[in-house]
């Protein structure tokens, strides 16, 4: 396989981040890894990994690795996208620079971080839209802005029920505001749009709190699948 383009499949995030052009992946490590499994995972083939190690690496399951160099030989950089994957923030700001004065013709590098996260949305979204459900231990690993993903947010309201029951206890949901404001990150909308503000229970059992949260499954009909 060479560096040749041909275009990505048709996935909404990647018409965004990459419109016609074919990914190139700098880096062939833990983050280069990471970001070859989402595009195979959304039916994406990169032309190619590039890395500083590629006489020893290879290959990357079928996709070869090639030396920095080979980046001067391809006769279309137009039609690439050239991704940086490199963990260390220092790092991908000199490397970028670097490949953007010594290569201009790709343009920008982009940010595999940031390229993660779209394709990842987009492979959870089509889970979803599959009918499947998320698992939403692993969504909290995904990003560190978990909050912030349409997906996951989705997920979380569909692992509970669409309606959940009206409130039957004011003082239920009372005891148990406290959890959620300080125990659980999720921040689920059916949670915090039903929990009024809490005062003190800073001190309560753990008996208090299981107590506080069967008060709360049975008031709304729903339990977070964590």
């Amino acid at each position: 396989m060479g560096l040749n383009a041909s275009q990505p499949a048709p996935t909404t995030a990647i018409a965004h981040l990459l419109g016609h052009r074919r990914p190139i992946i700098y880096g062939a490590g833990s983050a280069g890894r990471h970001l070859l499994k989402l595009f195979d995972a959304l039916g994406v083939e990169v032309a190619g990994c590039v890395d500083a190690h590629a006489e020893r690496i290879g290959a990357l399951g079928a996709t070869p690795v090639h030396p920095p160099e080979r980046l001067g030989r391809i006769a279309n950089p137009q039609a690439h996208a050239l991704i940086v994957a490199i963990n260390a923030e220092h790092v991908f700001d000199a490397v970028s620079a670097q490949l953007a004065a010594q290569y201009p013709a790709f343009g920008t590098p982009l940010r595999a971080r940031d390229v993660a996260a779209s394709l990842a949305e987009a492979r959870c979204q089509r889970r979803l839209d599959g009918g499947g459900a998320l698992d939403l231990g692993d969504c909290m690993g995904c990003r560190p802005d978990i909050g912030a993903c349409p997906a996951f947010r989705r997920g979380a309201e569909r692992a509970g029920t669409p309606a959940p029951r009206p409130v039957g206890a004011g003082a239920g949901i009372n005891d148990f505001a406290y959890f959620i404001t300080n125990r659980c990150t999720l921040n689920c909308t059916h949670c915090v749009e039903a929990l009024p503000h809490y005062e003190q229970h800073y001190n309560d059992s753990v008996d208090d709190v299981l107590a506080a949260v069967a008060k709360l499954v049975a008031a709304s009909g729903f339990v977070h699948r964590l």
